[in-house]
């Protein structure tokens, strides 16, 4: 996963380098597909060194082995290729099983991946920014699911707006939510002391997913303060895991704040 550091959500900026699906193949796409097709063909014959020997000395069948070759190439890069608009207008129906589809398309899930890159989703700053907007209106969503998933998405986005939203669900009636909103602030910083007063709450949280994501976040954004409520939180806790996840934190915390 990619660091992120202060003030919030950064890896690749927003503005320059933001990625996200949608205008594919329009006009000024095509010569780069062809390029990708070119290379995976390239890619294969190179894998198949008696491939175009079998292909020619078939001739009855060459036809249709050609087609199927070049069926195979395209189907592996089918995802690539995603109705930015077309998604958006998903994202905001009025059901939410469309809207949950739409979250957990393959296509939008690479787009927020930590290891997103150009080529599995080409950059269209403006629509990124659309998008995002889209899944700031989803965290307020009734459906707990379709919470969670945008949650992720955002955490893991470089827009900075995302922040505050995400904190709110810190304090989100399902544990999921709540889970995924913990561990939203493991690697970015945050200058928000409500924030970091959630944080500490949730140490306390019934929930071990959330008390150990909490604990992780304040390892990059609590103080001296927290690491008091660390100390409460490890002397009460009786899950083995999240106690080794809290001493961890105790200690770098510790090591921080004192600088």
């Amino acid at each position: 996963m990619k660091t992120r550091g202060e003030p919030a959500l950064q890896g690749r900026d927003p503005v320059k380098s933001s990625i996200l699906p949608g205008g594919c193949i329009g006009d000024s796409r095509w010569p780069r597909v062809l390029k990708m097709l070119r290379d995976r063909l390239v890619a294969l014959l190179r894998r198949i060194p008696g491939f175009l020997r079998a292909v020619a000395n078939n001739k009855k069948g060459w036809h249709l082995r050609v087609a199927i070759s070049l069926l195979s190439l395209l189907s592996a890069n089918v995802a690539f290729c995603l109705d930015g608009e077309a998604i958006l207008k998903a994202l905001r129906d009025r059901n939410a099983d469309t809207r949950r589809r739409a979250l957990e398309s393959r296509e939008l899930a690479a787009c927020y991946s930590s290891d997103a890159d150009d080529k599995n989703c080409p950059p269209n700053p403006e629509l990124f920014k659309r998008l995002n907007d889209e899944l700031m209106r989803l965290l307020k969503d009734p459906d707990p699911s379709i919470r969670k998933v945008a949650a992720q998405y955002l955490s893991v986005s470089t827009d900075a707006r995302a922040i505050r939203p995400l904190a709110r669900l810190l304090m989100d009636h399902d544990d999921r939510v709540r889970a995924v909103a913990a561990n939203a602030f493991v690697h970015t910083s945050v200058q928000d002391d409500n924030i970091v007063s959630d944080l500490e709450k949730l140490l306390r949280d019934h929930n071990k997913e959330v008390r150990a994501g909490a604990a992780m976040s304040l390892m990059l954004n609590g103080t001296r303060k927290s690491l008091d409520r660390l100390k409460e939180a490890y002397d009460h806790e009786t899950d083995s895991d999240v106690k080794g996840v809290f001493g961890e934190a105790m200690k770098y915390l510790a090591n921080r704040t004192q600088k």
